[in-house]
């Protein structure tokens, strides 16, 4: 005997019955892409950036090839558990393992190589295999059960800080290798895209007046200007490496008691680091303590750190040492503001993690470029 179900409920059911009778017809009547983006799954510990270099279930005859699996961004995986919902390393395995297969030739030495979470465009060749055509973007994935059972993501998310990646990884992500080593040795932070200060036109007019940079093309001023808003915000007088940091460094054994001793005596106010470039007066190969010797300014003693601030706010005292320094590690008549800035960082600055914080200021010395190229003289 049928249980009675009310017409009101059964209208539902038809309604629903219907609907997915069309979604259906949909999806079989339109046929999906043959060259898509698909998201690469790369190995059995996923978040590790470290690329599979042979598929445990690869022969022989197929060792000229990666193997991975891969999920379509074009539809086709729609209706599968996206691998990163696994609650376990097995679970997510059995789901990584129902998407495409995706094959890619090796490459030379050095050639990219697809890493978790990257995205790839693909062509289908039949059935669930795909071939990886070409490299798009960077991604990452995170799993559920790396994010509940704690794994390297989930610090990662909670510090605000990204996984340590190996060599490989950031030289094939387009960074050189002394900036990769510097990202995956150093600990240095991946660069930062840096906003134009507010000052930078009216510091720009400066430069640009001063008959210090007489002959300098646009975007050697350009990288210039981009290192002097990095280290100062164009504060004619502002005041970095405080006397407290020189100590705890001494304290730790970073600093040796030489050069502690000379930060004692030759600071101003607590402080090493000075003007629009900061130039440190402290230790003995110190931009500031150059120009400070130059001058016949003593920073030992009271007098000469009162001169030593007076004379900083006279433009020129900064604009002409900074000028004859620079000009040793540019080419001051260059057109690519990226390498000037660079180079002035790498050569002249050097700041911790120098070619990290290089193509930082490379990146706004171009934005700089762009924007103020008519008041740079370009």
């Amino acid at each position: 005997m049928k249980k009675y179900v009310p017409r009101s409920i059964q209208n539902i059911f038809d309604r629903i019955e219907a609907y997915n009778e069309s979604i259906t017809d949909v999806l079989f009547s339109e046929p999906l892409s043959t060259t898509f983006e698909v998201v690469v799954y790369t190995s059995l510990s996923p978040g590790t950036g470290t690329p599979t270099t042979t598929d445990p279930e690869a022969s022989n005859s197929v060792s000229n090839y990666n193997f991975y699996s891969a999920r379509s961004k074009s539809g086709h995986h729609d209706h599968l558990v996206a691998p990163e919902r696994g609650r376990t390393r097995d679970e997510y395995e059995r789901l990584r393992n129902s998407h495409f297969q995706a094959v890619i030739k090796k490459g030379p030495e050095g050639s990219q190589s697809p890493l978790q979470g990257d995205v790839w465009l693909a062509t289908l060749n039949g059935g669930n295999l795909v071939t990886l055509v070409s490299f798009q973007r960077h991604g990452s994935i995170v799993t559920d059960f790396q994010q509940s059972n704690g794994g390297p993501a989930k610090k990662a998310h909670s510090s605000g800080n990204t996984p340590t990646q190996s060599l490989e990884f950031y030289k094939n992500s387009g960074f050189t290798e002394a900036e990769a080593k510097e990202l995956s040795e150093k600990g240095c932070k991946d660069p930062k895209d840096i906003k134009i200060h507010s000052s930078a036109a009216a510091f720009i007019t400066k430069v640009r007046s001063s008959s210090s940079f007489a002959g300098w093309s646009a975007a050697a001023l350009a990288g210039l200007v981009a290192n002097a808003q990095a280290e100062s915000n164009f504060n004619q007088l502002a005041a970095g490496d405080a006397v407290k940091w020189y100590k705890k460094g001494f304290e730790n054994g970073k600093v040796s008691s030489g050069r502690w001793e000379n930060v004692k005596l030759r600071n101003v106010d607590e402080k090493c680091s000075w003007g629009y470039w900061q130039l440190n007066i402290c230790p003995d190969d110190g931009a500031g303590r150059q120009l400070a010797l130059d001058s016949n300014i003593d920073t030992t003693t009271s007098e000469g750190k009162a001169m030593w601030k007076a004379k900083l706010a006279d433009d020129e005292f900064q604009f002409k040492f900074v000028s004859g320094k620079v000009s040793k590690v540019i080419d001051i008549t260059t057109t690519d503001p990226y390498d000037a800035a660079y180079k002035i960082t790498t050569g002249f600055e050097r700041p911790a993690c120098k070619h990290i914080k290089g193509r930082e200021r490379g990146m706004l010395a171009k934005k700089i470029y762009d924007k103020y190229k008519t008041e740079l003289g370009g």
